[in-house]
């Protein structure tokens, strides 16, 4: 968020030293936003009137996961979208005309891998022959992959069952 206000400043400042209002854009530009708290800056901007305040006309479209925006901006029904860079990495693999623009927040301890008390699995090996649900092509896919590789695990089998951000709780629930 932080690399998105400085631009807003810096054009502030460009139209304040040239003497030049400052107006809403008559374009509104549509930026699709995943509701997770990583994606709270723009939320937070919009809350305190910044794109308003900068001369921009922005809408933010809620989406339910990095994927859906992407989707959504794939789909041109937005114009920007928040997703991770382990979405913008699948997505390229399909597709050439995905540009990374501004990264504007990060963590490295957002990605869990979640298994409810009674199952009794307290190690990566015991998910031997286990299913596992996946966001396909998002950070989870990779991050999953990645705990698989970090634990010299590359050849165990596990079932991967693809399922929407919104299917993942009542799935974890439903299996167990």
């Amino acid at each position: 968020m932080w690399s998105v206000i400085v631009v807003l400043a810096t054009s502030a400042l460009y139209f304040y030293q040239r003497k030049m209002p400052m107006t809403i854009a008559s374009d509104q530009v549509k930026v699709g936003v995943s509701l997770t708290p990583l994606s709270s800056p723009f939320f937070v901007a919009e809350q305190l009137g910044l794109f308003k305040q900068f001369g921009l006309n922005v809408a933010l479209l809620p989406c339910s996961s990095g994927v859906s925006c992407a989707d959504s901006m794939l789909n041109s029904n937005v114009d920007y979208a928040t997703a991770s860079e382990s979405v913008v990495m699948f997505k390229s693999f399909k597709r050439d005309d995905i540009l990374l623009l501004a990264s504007f927040v990060e963590s490295d301890n957002d990605l869990k891998l979640l298994s409810l008390g009674p199952s009794k699995i307290q190690s990566v090996a015991q998910l031997k022959d286990k299913r596992v649900g996946i966001v396909k092509g998002s950070a989870s896919e990779f991050y999953f992959d990645s705990v698989l590789i970090g634990s010299d695990l590359r050849e165990l089998t596990v079932e991967k069952v693809y399922l929407s951000d919104k299917e993942l709780v009542p799935a974890l629930y439903q299996f167990n």
